[in-house]
């Protein structure tokens, strides 16, 4: 494009673009705050990425523009696993990716309770990213009668039950600190500037009235982390066996972000 002096106009190259500002402190706020959360100081993570300390704390102040390279080698060196990659693009280009999880309850297609209904073992359907359930099936109540049973309108929020209700730990035992730190970690990393700020202290106040809760927030993730997990599970015989933990249809953010998670016995 030409200007008023017949010159072409110089366009910046794309990690040059400027990100709008509310986002981009936002994002330099949780860059900062997992920095402390893995132990490195701003000086290691300056040398790291070949920039000085007091540019780099011009970055996390905004007052200057963070290249979108730059950004990129400070997340590989907070070790920031890729299942966080959407999130990041959504603060710095909120405009191109979606930074919302859409409205509740979200709407089930035909033959989704139907298909819910079909999985052998403990099924249900959960609301990303702070994992409320919504629906479970038949043999989810039989393994867990202490969970309350999710209603049209009325979900049921897994992370307070795994930290606040005695059945959890009963039904999980050893795995318990699996799946609780687990349940903690979607909410430290996942629903910070996508949940509402009201939602997130609700239920934030529930799991700490479990002591353990913060401990397990203050615990930055590893990337093998996110991947499929494997629980001792207590039967509704009675008998403790491994149960293969995997998570479906979790294409986050999404409008109609909803994802089923099945349990899959591993013994006889």
């Amino acid at each position: 494009m030409a200007n008023a002096g017949g010159r072409r106009e110089k366009k910046p190259p794309f990690d040059k673009l400027v990100q709008p500002r509310d986002h981009f402190l936002r994002l330099m706020h949780e860059l900062d705050t997992t920095a402390r959360v893995v132990g490195k100081s701003r000086r290691e993570i300056a040398e790291a990425v070949h920039t000085s300390p007091a540019t780099l704390a011009k970055y996390f102040r905004g007052d200057r523009e963070m290249p979108n390279s730059v950004l990129v080698d400070i997340c590989n060196e907070l070790g920031m696993p890729k299942a966080l990659a959407k999130k990041i693009a959504a603060a710095v280009l909120p405009g191109l990716v979606p930074d919302e999880t859409g409205s509740w309850p979200p709407q089930f297609a035909p033959g989704d309770i139907a298909l819910l209904e079909s999985i052998s073992g403990p099924a249900y359907f959960a609301k990303n990213p702070e994992g409320r359930i919504m629906a479970t099936n038949k043999s989810f109540k039989e393994y867990f009668p202490w969970m309350p049973v999710p209603s049209e309108g009325n979900p049921v929020d897994m992370p307070v039950q795994l930290f606040t209700n005695p059945g959890a730990r009963e039904s999980f035992g050893d795995s318990w600190e699996l799946i609780a730190g687990r349940s903690a970690m979607w909410l430290m990393i996942f629903c910070p500037a996508v949940v509402p700020a009201e939602r997130m202290a609700e239920i934030f106040d529930l799991c700490r009235r479990n002591p353990e809760f913060e401990k397990m927030m203050s615990v930055m993730p590893t990337e093998a982390e996110f991947s499929d997990i494997v629980l001792s599970v207590k039967c509704p015989d009675g008998v403790r066996r491994e149960h293969a933990v995997k998570s479906l249809g979790q294409d986050w953010p999404d409008p109609a972000a909803w994802s089923l998670h099945t349990m899959t016995c591993l013994e006889p």
